[in-house]
């Protein structure tokens, strides 16, 4: 049961460093001279959405603890279901 949460714990933690770095992808395309810092000329709508994107993380920011929460319950459910289908065939 533990190694099941522990499995969804990982997998909703990798797939949110996966649309972190996806995010971060995004608005360092906008970085021309790759300074790292936008200026003048680099700020344009697409990249001021794109820094929407990363700055707006508190999806990201709170994801453990969705995450610990989600795999709890994931755990549970597919325990519960995988123990009556034992019980009942």
């Amino acid at each position: 049961m533990m190694t099941m949460f522990f499995c969804f714990f990982t997998i909703i933690l990798f797939a949110v460093l996966c649309i972190e770095i996806s995010t971060e992808i995004s608005l360092q395309k906008f970085d021309l001279d790759n300074n790292g810092v936008s200026t003048g000329d680099e700020i344009t709508p697409d990249m001021e959405k794109a820094m929407i994107k990363v700055t707006d993380g508190t999806a990201r920011t709170f994801a453990p603890f969705t995450g610990f929460i989600y795999s709890v319950i994931l755990t549970l459910v597919l325990s519960c279901v995988t123990h009556l289908r034992i019980i009942f065939i």
